[in-house]
């Protein structure tokens, strides 16, 4: 956060003036109640006993918090520009208050090699930052309804490199752009009782992260659908190099002990008055856990794993698109794992793929995010088409893919006991499936009538295709209700 205070053309001039009061109309745009003592020394505005308040949501948990920060310096410089000046170390005291009491937080906010200079207009103001290391350590937390005894909680970030922009108008809008070196982060916390303990170090080689947000003036925080349809919107992209973490957890004498690893990936996210986007991407994920009550050691790998979903949130008469995925890909896991159901080896140990590919039209009957509509009982929306773009599920030496579309009809609600009524088709196809049965019943996971049983299913609604062990089902929905497996009426 104080990045983005301290870290946010045209060749006009800015005052120092003029970036406190960028700060302090920004924060308040966000709910906070903004308050300094407000120093003039010619050039410079010193600014101390900085507080940022705000109220939390009304809801289970009622209070406020409040943010106390060192002093920031803004001293004017030649060529209409300003320069923020912190300390090294800056002090932060959040305090908190709420139904069940009061507590509060210590935080050491340091830094070296710290620039930021301020340049371009009060209404178009850019703000250009770097830093050779910027740490946020959390030295004393008082007043949790657990107390908890911290031996270590921070969070170190190296060569930082930044920019952000921040226009008002009708809109306030604040882009931002940023780039690091490696990132290192540690906690260590004991309970009270010293029972439990939980353990977190890790690193990445690198972190980006690109953001833009539009927010209204005078927003009212309340009411989210409106707040969207006047303009607000949001939208960050974040990634992340390479990195390890080890973890250990300590409860009534038992140890848990894990570490993981991948070569990085990417977040992002999207929100608007029209939609609400998410997406990751990871990869070389690696994981082992050990301890507790497993009594042997869990570990497992991928090279890709990834997610999106995209999705419709204001009231609209006409259908809008969606879209989901999920993959995980070259899943694999250790031998011991394997072994436990096939020591010998019968079963392919090939890595195993899932994914899948969603998209469609849906309409959505009311705004999502009103705290009205999400308390009711009404059905928010409703689906009008789905494609199935991929479906591909590989596991020990088997293929199953999938594809097709179906529309929706939401009017017939008799033909399926009250579900609507699709009609399209999707078409299956299965690779290397009695292999896999047969291997199953050679080392018992599964008994012989059982496997003659999906034999028989098999044979009843697929067909052969190309190889010996390849078969092929195209599952149709009829417009007058019926299903069909390959011509056979099932429904």
């Amino acid at each position: 956060m104080i990045l983005a205070l301290s870290g946010q053309a045209s060749w006009a001039e800015v005052s120092p003036r003029d970036v406190w009061a960028d700060w302090t109309t920004y924060m308040e745009a966000y709910g906070y109640r903004v308050s300094a003592t407000e120093t003039d020394r010619g050039d410079r505005l010193v600014l101390s006993d900085i507080e940022l308040q705000v109220e939390l949501p009304e809801g289970e948990t009622e209070g406020g918090v409040t943010i106390a920060l060192g002093d920031i310096t803004l001293v004017g410089m030649a060529g209409g520009t300003v320069s923020v000046d912190i300390p090294d170390r800056m002090p932060i005291l959040v305090t908190f208050t709420g139904e069940d009491g009061s507590g509060e937080a210590k935080l050491d906010y340091t830094t070296e090699g710290y620039e930021m200079i301020v340049s371009g207009a009060p209404e178009k103001m850019v703000y250009d930052y770097k830093a050779s290391s910027v740490g946020l350590a959390l030295t004393e937390l008082t007043g949790a309804e657990d107390a908890l005894e911290i031996a270590t909680a921070s969070v170190t970030v190296a060569d930082v490199v930044g920019q952000s922009r921040s226009e008002t108008g009708d809109l306030h809008r604040m882009t931002q752009e940023m780039t690091t070196g490696a990132v290192r982060y540690a906690a260590d916390f004991k309970s009270a009782e010293k029972s439990e303990r939980f353990v977190w170090d890790g690193e990445s080689a690198s972190m980006t992260f690109n953001s833009r947000s539009d927010v209204p003036q005078s927003p009212d925080w309340s009411d989210m659908p409106a707040l969207l349809k006047g303009g607000f919107a949001v939208s960050g992209d974040f990634g992340f190099g390479a990195g390890r973490s080890n973890f250990t957890v300590t409860e009534d004498g038992e140890t848990v002990q894990g570490k993981s690893s991948s070569q990085g990936g990417t977040l992002a996210m999207r929100m608007n008055g029209e939609r609400l986007g998410y997406e990751g991407r990871f990869d070389s994920l690696a994981m082992e856990i050990v301890g507790g009550d497993l009594p042997f050691p869990v570990a497992f790998d991928a090279a890709k794993a990834g997610f999106n979903l995209g999705m419709p949130l204001s009231k609209q008469d006409a259908p809008q698109k969606f879209d989901l995925g999920l993959l995980l890909g070259d899943f694999t896991m250790s031998d011991f794992i394997w072994g436990l159901f096939d020591p010998a080896a019968k079963l392919p140990r090939d890595p195993a793929t899932l994914a899948i590919d969603l998209s469609g039209t849906m309409t959505v009957l009311t705004d999502l995010l009103s705290e009205e509509n999400i308390a009711s009982d009404d059905v928010p929306g409703e689906f009008n088409s789905v494609s199935l773009n991929e479906f591909r599920l590989s596991l020990a030496g088997t293929e199953l893919t999938g594809r097709g579309a179906v529309e929706i009809d939401n009017s017939d609600l008799s033909s399926y006991d009250g579900m609507p009524k699709p009609v399209g088709d999707v078409e299956l196809t299965l690779k290397g499936g009695n292999a896999l049965l047969d291997s199953l019943v050679e080392i018992g996971l599964i008994p012989q009538e059982q496997a003659l049983g999906a034999r028989l299913m098999m044979g009843m609604f697929t067909v052969p295709v190309s190889g010996p062990d390849d078969l092929k089902s195209r599952i149709e929905f009829t417009e007058n209700g019926q299903v069909l497996a390959n011509g056979q009426r099932i429904k």
